[in-house]
């Protein structure tokens, strides 16, 4: 239990952090440098909830695969 809510803690300092540059991004950049910023914090944002849920999942398997492709 305490490692999902230190992960969820993690995930919204990272959520804080897109906001926080998409404000400053916002401010300083044309509308075509936001709208991609925009995407590119949506790909992040997508990212992160997928590693999330195949975390548990996937760690074991991942670190399996990457010792079998290093023969």
């Amino acid at each position: 239990m305490s490692l999902i809510s230190s992960t969820l803690i993690s995930f919204q300092s990272t959520l804080d952090a897109l906001q926080m540059g998409c404000f400053v991004t916002r401010q300083l950049e044309s509308n075509s440098l936001k709208w991609s910023a925009n995407i590119t914090s949506s790909i992040i944002i997508s990212l992160c909830s997928c590693k999330m849920k195949m975390a548990p999942l996937a760690s074991p398997a991942l670190s399996r695969h990457s010792k079998s492709t290093k023969r």
